[in-house]
């Protein structure tokens, strides 16, 4: 039998007339996968899978011979992975603030929370909130009318700090006085390690971390004190009790239905270094509803190499080791991780007309938490790396809108491990940083990133952190084989002029970047950073025959002495239009008409749209809004 069917509540046999369950599934699959003539198809009926630990599926699920195991939809079918639970049985805590609460099960712990398709904010102080003033180890209260010692659940407080380019959470480890004492060893990660001297002197590193304790916005996150504006809630979890002040056009009931998840993995593709899964597609399956954390950053993710760590790898559709994957026509919202993650190594991985919204992290990120780092000269690939990188990476026709929520992070994140990466025809728009960029988080500067494209990507609403020094498209570390960047349209660099709207950075060498339209790019740039293009360290690149309504561009390439442009790049027939027109030349137009998803896969962003025609918190209100303390 080589198609297996299957229901939410299967009991049968796996035969079209008697399907059933996932796991029985698997078990057929293992019967017949080792000397495969042709694919083997899992057809997922209609309906809701309800999942309270991952699918696991390790190196004895891979296909066989070249051909494929394709876990997917019944035709005409949408099944759905959650791991929604429910919160209910509400009661009124407060009426003056009308501020409701319910019981949860002792010893759960969650940071996140949807109510009709919703996601909620925590309690939260806004940035910057009067009468609190950023420390280089903590939050100092200059308020006297602010009265901490009566916070409970110290260690569940959340304070986030990001400056310029750098965005770490960490939580409050004590109270001192009138002092929150961060967790030292989060505090740690703030720092640059010594070892990227070779792109930093001493004194640009002194400068960095002196944005900690001076210029850092700063915002706290789960404190009652702070439930005071409508839709946002608090979780009490000592006690098990979780409160929330809900919108007034909501509603809001005793029988209201809230919906939380401790799930984070839905599917985990559970390969290993010497036993890797293959030939495996994941396809037409809507996965939703998944919890995560806060703390540290999506991996890959860093512009610079702090000490700041990735949480677990444990993300809705985890990819551990695999080669010859193609992740095909999903949908992923509500998602409290990332929602497709690569780890440890891979090849020939396909990422193939899915759809991202309300995604907490990256919507696509590739990392290898096996790596080994050294402080040796990064000029070449270390042997005990050499066997560890992503190879032939394609990610194309993907729509993705309101992504990287907690991380502040970019849409596309992939490490410099990388190699033969394609990125084309997605469209991109509404992301707190950057749409696609890969991460040097392990000071791999030299011959590692290699041969990579950017082409007909659609990219809007970047930059909406209004933070400094991020963008639309970006690569750095590149510099063995041939990388282009082609006929993307970018509308918009972000809120702050401090941002370009094309980015080579750190030892980036030998890209052609050509054919593309940078629209509404920053007419000005800020310390010395912005424009519709940035070469910050990196030479032989080629520029030419782009359209831009900018004339602001910086090329500070020489790491001993970032003022002066480097004399190897080489930019020509570079076109600037008008800001003020909108009759752009005929070949801009074509771009402009043919970037972003090709028309089969259109479909997508309606479906995504609609979702988050919920009434969602804008990404900018996110990372601009401040209010007063009770």
């Amino acid at each position: 039998m080589k198609d297996i069917y299957v229901t939410p509540n299967g009991g049968g046999d796996g035969s079209e007339s008697s399907p059933c369950t996932l796991e029985k599934a698997k078990e057929l699959v293992r019967k017949i996968n080792q000397d495969m003539s042709s694919d083997i198809n899992v057809y997922l009926d209609e309906g809701t899978y309800f999942l309270s630990t991952p699918f696991v599926l390790s190196n004895e699920d891979s296909g066989s011979n070249g051909f494929k195991i394709r876990w997917g939809n019944k035709s005409g079918s949408t099944p759905i992975f959650s791991g929604a639970q429910i919160i209910t049985n509400w009661s009124l805590h407060d009426v003056d603030q009308n501020i409701w609460k319910a019981s949860i099960p002792t010893g759960l712990y969650f940071e996140h929370l949807w109510y009709k398709g919703k996601r909620l904010r925590r309690a939260w102080s806004g940035w910057n909130p009067n009468g609190f003033k950023n420390t280089r180890k903590g939050v100092n209260v200059v308020d006297p009318n602010i009265d901490i010692s009566k916070w409970e659940n110290i260690n569940d407080i959340v304070v986030s700090k990001k400056f310029i380019w750098r965005h770490i959470p960490c939580k409050v480890d004590q109270i001192k006085g009138r002092r929150l004492i961060l967790n030292p060893k989060c505090v740690e990660s703030y720092k640059v390690p010594q070892s990227s001297l070779g792109v930093l002197n001493q004194a640009v590193l002194i400068w960095m971390n002196s944005l900690v304790i001076s210029n850092a916005d700063i915002a706290l996150e789960n404190v009652y004190e702070f439930l005071t504006d409508e839709g946002e809630w608090y979780l009490d979890s000592m006690e098990s009790i979780i409160y929330y002040k809900p919108f007034e056009s909501d509603g809001f009931k005793a029988n209201s239905e809230m919906i939380y998840s401790t799930l984070r993995t839905f599917i985990l593709l559970n390969g290993t270094e010497h036993n890797p899964i293959s030939n495996i597609e994941i396809k037409g399956i809507t996965f939703e509803y998944s919890g995560g954390t806060k703390m540290g950053i999506t991996a890959g993710s860093p512009t610079e190499p702090t000490k700041a760590n990735p949480p677990k790898p444990e993300n809705a559709l985890q990819i551990n080791a695999g080669f010859s994957i193609m992740v095909n026509s999903n949908i992923f919202m509500h998602i409290g991780s990332d929602a497709i993650h690569f780890d440890l190594k891979g090849n020939d991985l396909k990422i193939v007309g899915n759809g991202f919204c309300d995604i907490s992290r990256a919507a696509i990120s590739l990392n290898q938490t096996n790596t080994i780092v050294s402080n040796e000269n990064k000029s070449r690939v270390l042997p005990e790396n050499a066997d560890k990188f992503f190879d032939g990476i394609e990610i194309t026709n993907n729509y993705m809108r309101y992504t990287g929520i907690d991380d502040i992070g970019a849409a596309i994140v992939y490490s410099e491990f990388s190699r033969n990466v394609k990125v084309f025809h997605n469209e991109i728009r509404e992301v707190p940083t950057l749409a696609v960029r890969n991460g040097w988080r392990f000071l791999a500067w030299k011959k590692h990133t290699a041969n990579i494209e950017y082409a007909w990507n659609k990219v809007s609403d970047v930059g909406q952190a209004n933070m400094g020094d991020y963008g639309g498209l970006y690569i750095s570390c590149c510099n063995v084989g041939k990388s282009s960047i082609h006929h993307n349209y970018l509308n918009g660099a972000g809120l702050s002029n401090r941002n370009n709207g094309i980015y080579l950075d750190v030892y980036t060498n030998g890209v052609k970047i050509y054919n593309n339209v940078c629209k509404n790019m920053p007419q000005k740039s800020e310390l010395g950073i912005g424009g519709w293009l940035g070469l910050i360290i990196s030479e032989n690149n080629e520029i030419f025959e782009n359209w831009t309504d900018s004339k602001v561009m910086v090329d500070f390439s020489i790491p001993d002495n970032r003022t002066e442009p480097s004399p190897t790049n080489k930019l020509y027939n570079n076109y600037y239009h008008s800001k003020e027109s909108e009759d752009w030349p005929i070949e801009a137009q074509e771009v402009m008409k043919n970037a972003g998803l090709i028309p089969k896969y259109k479909f997508i962003q309606q479906i995504i749209d609609n979702e988050l025609e919920k009434d969602y918190i804008p990404l900018v209100k996110l990372y601009t809004y401040s209010k007063e303390a009770k």
